[in-house]
């Protein structure tokens, strides 16, 4: 087997170390013979290191190449490592292609290796789908995952999934815990929800008693589901990955041999007393009678959940008919026990049920409401969690949440904060914590709940503060509520750096721009020469006070004095944005002048001052002339000094149409210099409309000034020479998803933006 493995130059292809048995053929075998039992050791996680570049994540251009042997591999390979492979697959087609920015531009543009490794596993989509019958359930159930990101597979693999979704379970046992039929039913929901709406309603009940979604039926409940939405501690949930969340988004990912994994996620060829897909009946054996006392009624609830979420995204029901399928659907949200809670699948989500109702904002609001309207205290923690989810997503839920989210403030009131720990989301945190954060985070609508918020500063601002002190300041800073600022001024210049460390001045200082006097004293304390030990990133500092112009004039001094003059040029930008009010300065500018560094931001500084342009065009000309990495910090002064910074526009264009590095250059940064210059939009339109493709945009914050919103407003000032990018304007101004990640203020701004720059479009 894998034939032709020695040939290729594997060192070339991935970054490997030299060592013979660090080499892929090396690994390829070792894989292959490796014992069962070898645990976070597998060879496979060998292979992992030179494919997979976890930070970004980037697929290596090996991938392409190895794909054909993984997946010859998983044919022969013991457990867990055929499951380990399987998730490599997928690690590798949900990536980014790597970039090689040392690139010869001679070789041509740079293949997509995540594409072409996703055309591999395509082209054996066969040898994929007879995973699907595995005997254990963690390798069935990765598969699914895996098909569910190759589409153009799907009229292979819908089929087999549907059926291994639909195939009775080996004992009555294993009737409640088909991980793998859950993960096919997911698989077909993140592939074609739509055309399985139908499918969905077979999967909810038995043919006799099933709900009817479709037209507006319920059915009865099954009798063997908890009221109260715990897990059946008789459920067995054996061969299901348990998961530990990482911070880049997906969870597979940033996988390492140095993670910590469950003993009982690598299924062993030795039996397991709990692996039921194994075990053989004995029928004098009654201890099995005794844990299942009668078949069940129809399927068994995680998979009826699954079914139900599919449902809804489907774009059926959730409407007045569907309360037991969302009481269902919420139950299982709620449950810390279902073995949906432990199932890998994509994203942060609560459940792998949260992910596919992501696609359809009607269920995902209905079954959120519906676990935050259950008062008390009882799994408080999930509940929130999912109001966030649902509140980071769609624009439409804190209108709909908050009203619930401040009634369980209350509750949490009144409960002890053992139990509000015991029941929080994180164990040990304080769930009282969690929803007053919720209540931050929801954008301008939290306005309504600002009294909720203040309740929370309670006490001396200069002594350790309640847990839910923090979010409640920081969601009164963001909304500019002059309530906010003892507290505020306490934590620039606190030293208690466990409990600040999380604050972003980007965030908090530009909504305070009015209540510029009464933070003054406590900036001035931060940032001055004789700076209080404070946590809150100086510089930081500085980029968020340029949204305060000239309302931040009194601060320039102190900074100044502070500031050796090596690095006076950081405040620069500062100076600038505080313009004519900051001539207190003008000495300290002028002296960067006759140095050696930083001449044209220094002489675009002095202009801002005193109205003369001087020398800043040609300097911040020549700035970028020798290279357009610089576009992102130098173009956007030539973009303020307009017409006459005339004799940039041959090194703006330079950079802005170069056919091999211009993608590595800040293009939008560009085009809005070349329009402010010239007024000439021709070419400028479409680099701006590709750079708001993405989604999710990127996490600004209110200080932030990324590409894209730059982008948006360059759009607006174009006027009509614009009207291509108005149906891309109108998705980010008017849609019903949030077109940021996790940062429902972010996508406010974007939204803000984009309505403004229709107006000047459109004239309306």
């Amino acid at each position: 087997m894998f034939d032709g493995v020695d040939e290729i130059p594997w060192r070339r292809l991935g970054p490997w170390p030299e060592r013979r048995q660090d080499g892929v053929p090396y690994l390829l075998r070792a894989i292959v013979d490796a014992p069962s039992d070898v645990g976070d050791r597998s060879p496979v996680w060998g292979l992992r290191y030179g494919l997979v570049d976890g930070s970004g994540p980037e697929v290596y251009p090996a991938a392409p190449h190895l794909v054909p042997y993984l997946v010859e591999a998983t044919g022969v390979a013991r457990q867990p490592h055929r499951g380990l492979l399987v998730e490599l697959m997928t690690d590798i087609a949900v990536a980014r292609p790597y970039r090689n920015f040392a690139r010869d531009p001679a070789a041509g543009p740079e293949p997509d290796y995540a594409a072409l490794a996703r055309t591999a596993m395509v082209e054996r989509a066969d040898a994929l789908v007879r995973l699907l019958d595995d005997v254990s359930p963690r390798v069935v159930a990765a598969t699914a995952r895996l098909l569910a990101v190759l589409p153009d597979a799907a009229p292979r693999t819908l089929p087999a999934l549907r059926t291994r979704a639909e195939k009775p379970p080996r004992t009555r046992a294993g009737a409640r815990g088909d991980a793998g039929a859950v993960a096919c039913v997911l698989a077909v929901a993140w592939l074609a929800a739509t055309e399985h709406a139908t499918w969905f309603a077979d999967l909810l009940g038995p043919n006799d008693a099933r709900p009817d979604p479709l037209n507006g039926e319920d059915g009865p409940r099954d009798p063997t589901d908890h009221p109260d939405g715990l897990h059946d501690p008789t459920d067995h949930e054996d061969g299901l990955h348990n998961l530990t969340d990482q911070p880049d988004g997906l969870r597979n990912v940033t996988d390492h041999p140095d993670a910590h994994h469950d003993a009982a996620d690598h299924e062993s060829e030795r039996h397991d007393p709990t692996d039921h897909e194994n075990e053989r009946h004995d029928p004098t054996d009654r201890r099995s009678e005794r844990r299942d006392p009668a078949p069940r009624e129809g399927r068994h609830r995680e998979l009826r959940a699954a079914a139900a979420a599919g449902l809804g995204a489907s774009g059926h029901g959730g409407g007045p008919g569907d309360e037991s399928l969302i009481r269902l659907v919420a139950d299982v949200q709620a449950d810390p026990g279902s073995p949906l809670d432990r199932m890998r699948w994509f994203g942060y989500d609560l459940s792998p049920v949260s992910a596919v109702l992501m696609r359809a904002e009607r269920w995902h609001l209905a079954v959120t409401r519906e676990l935050l309207s259950r008062p008390g205290a009882r799994k408080i923690g999930r509940r929130l969690f999912a109001a966030r989810e649902a509140i980071w997503r769609w624009r439409s839920a804190p209108a709909e949440l908050l009203p619930s989210a401040a009634g369980r403030v209350r509750d949490l009131l009144s409960t002890p904060p053992a139990e509000r720990r015991r029941e929080g989301f994180v164990r040990g945190k304080d769930s009282l914590v969690d929803a007053v954060d919720l209540i931050a985070e929801s954008g301008q609508a939290s306005a309504a709940y600002a009294d909720v918020l203040a309740a929370r500063l309670t006490g001396d601002p200069g002594e350790p503060w309640p847990e839910a002190a923090e979010p409640a300041m920081v969601g009164l800073a963001r909304l500019g509520d002059h309530r906010c600022i003892p507290w505020l001024s306490a934590a620039f210049g606190s030293d208690e750096y466990l409990q600040f460390r999380y604050l972003d001045a980007g965030d908090l200082i530009p909504p305070m721009a009015a209540h510029a006097d009464a933070l003054t004293p406590a900036l001035l304390a931060v940032l001055g020469p004789a700076p209080v030990h404070g946590h809150i990133d100086y510089i930081e500092c500085l980029k968020a006070l340029v949204s305060w112009g000239a309302a931040a004039a009194p601060l320039l001094p102190a900074i100044a004095e502070r500031l050796a003059p090596t690095y006076t040029a950081f405040m620069l930008p500062l100076v600038g944005a505080v313009g004519p009010a900051a001539a207190a300065v003008e000495p300290q500018v002028r002296a960067l002048l006759d140095g050696d560094r930083d001449l044209g931001p220094a002489a675009w500084a002095l202009w801002r001052i005193t109205g003369e342009p001087g020398r800043a065009p040609a300097l911040l000309a020549a700035d970028l002339a020798g290279s357009g990495h610089r576009a992102g910090e130098i173009a956007p002064l030539l973009e303020q000094l307009g017409p006459a910074a005339a004799s940039a526009v041959p090194a703006l264009r330079k950079h802005f149409d170069n056919p091999h590095y211009g993608h590595r250059y800040n293009r939008v940064a560009l085009a809005r210099a070349l329009w402010a210059i010239t007024s000439d939009s021709t070419g400028l339109v479409q680099p701006l409309l590709k750079s708001l493709a993405a989604r999710p945009m990127p996490d600004l914050g209110l200080g932030g000034h990324g590409s894209e919103l730059a982008a948006i407003e360059a759009l607006g000032t174009m006027g009509r020479a614009a009207a291509e990018a108005v149906p891309a304007l109108t998705a980010i101004a008017y849609g019903p998803e949030r077109v940021t990640e996790r940062d429902a203020w972010g996508d406010e701004h974007h939204q803000r933006a984009a309505q403004r720059a229709l107006t000047l479009i459109e004239g309306v």
